[in-house]
């Protein structure tokens, strides 16, 4: 059953800022949480890990093959989310709804509570998971840093690394003009605002995570 569209706003209120351009980190999540999904009546444009991946355009099948490449890194390199890690992601959530003054949560009836805490509870797993993810790439193949609204991407640690993953054969793209689209996000800089080279905030990116941040001193 899907939530009430009340409910929806509630949990994305403290997130939409704004960030009109599909990135890994949604991409991901949009899979995860299951608005995006393989279409069976699709052509098959590319293959991933060895499944064939229908979409009907660029953005969809991008979704398609991050989640599964980003899938595959996270269970290698052992990534995993704790409850104690969901519970402060939530804690600091709510911090940020009420610091906005956004009160209509305590007009819910203790069934919609109930189905607003499940769902803020999933988006903490995944943007957590994410952030991990992040951090792993960035650890291991470095380079430039971008800001985005969930949290600071490693830009150039996703290129590397997608790049070696299509050398190895992991993935494939069937259609130029889409394997042009696909790439555009990671090769564009124009498209980014990057953390100043070399400065103190590139360096304390990953240092500690977004919800720790603002708990400890209020960075």
């Amino acid at each position: 059953m899907r939530a009430p569209k009340r409910l929806l706003s509630l949990m994305m209120l403290p997130l939409l800022l704004g960030a009109a351009t599909v990135t890994p980190q949604a991409s991901d999540q949009a899979l995860e949480d299951g608005t995006a999904q393989p279409d069976a009546q699709a052509p098959i444009v590319a293959t991933v890990l060895g499944e064939e991946v229908r979409a009907e355009d660029a953005e969809a099948m991008q979704q398609i093959v991050l989640s599964r490449l980003f899938d595959r890194y996270a269970e290698r390199q052992g990534i995993e989310v704790t409850d104690a890690e969901i519970d402060a992601f939530v804690e600091d959530m709510r911090r940020g709804m009420r610091a906005k003054g956004l009160t209509a949560e305590d007009d819910l009836s203790p069934e919609e509570a109930a189905q607003v805490e499940t769902m803020r509870r999933d988006m903490a797993r995944s943007m957590i998971r994410q952030w991990k993810l992040n951090r792993a790439l960035y650890r291991q193949y470095g380079g430039r840093i971008i800001f985005q609204q969930p949290g600071p991407e490693p830009l150039d640690a996703y290129r590397q690394y997608l790049e070696e993953r299509q050398a190895a054969g992991d993935f494939r793209i069937q259609d130029a003009q889409l394997e042009a689209q696909f790439w555009r996000y990671f090769t564009d800089d124009g498209i980014h605002s990057f953390y100043t080279p070399g400065s103190e905030a590139e360096a304390k990116a990953f240092e500690r995570s977004p919800w720790e941040r603002s708990t400890v001193g209020g960075e």
